[in-house]
């Protein structure tokens, strides 16, 4: 925690305890010495540190690469559009497919196969994103 406030220009860390430990000694001292190091270097090559700015994501539709709104890259719509068809005429189709794929992800876990079973996951994200959408433009 203390190395990663220590990477933002205005990072501010704030230890409790009672008593000052051997260990939070050697976590002040280390991240001064990083510290030190860091700001040698700037000073020598001219460098003013700066915190990076990202926007806010857009939450799970961020995470998962889909939109749930038809908008951005043609691929991106072309996909919503076919899941949307898929399942606007018997959107329980969508929990019997979530419960197949948890299935596979097991099966792909249990073999080792993480890669596999992560990109099971991503598709279960995005299949339960597109139920909740479709129950908000349903207003259920």
């Amino acid at each position: 925690t203390i190395g990663r406030a220590a990477r933002n220009a205005n990072g501010i860390v704030i230890l409790y305890a009672d008593r000052m430990t051997d260990s939070m000694k050697k976590a002040i001292s280390e991240t001064d010495r990083r510290r030190k190091i860091q700001s040698d270097h700037n000073l020598a090559h001219g460098i003013v540190p700066k915190t990076i700015l990202k926007k806010v994501s857009e939450g799970m539709t961020d995470l998962y690469g889909m939109q749930t709104i038809l908008k951005g890259p043609q691929s991106d719509i072309q996909v919503l559009r076919e899941k949307l068809s898929e399942y606007s005429s018997n959107p329980s189709k969508i929990g019997l497919q979530v419960a197949k794929l948890r299935k596979s992800m097991k099966k792909a876990s249990d073999k080792l196969e993480f890669e596999e079973a992560a990109r099971i996951r991503d598709e279960i994200k995005r299949l339960e994103m597109l139920e909740l959408e479709m129950r908000e433009v349903s207003g259920e």
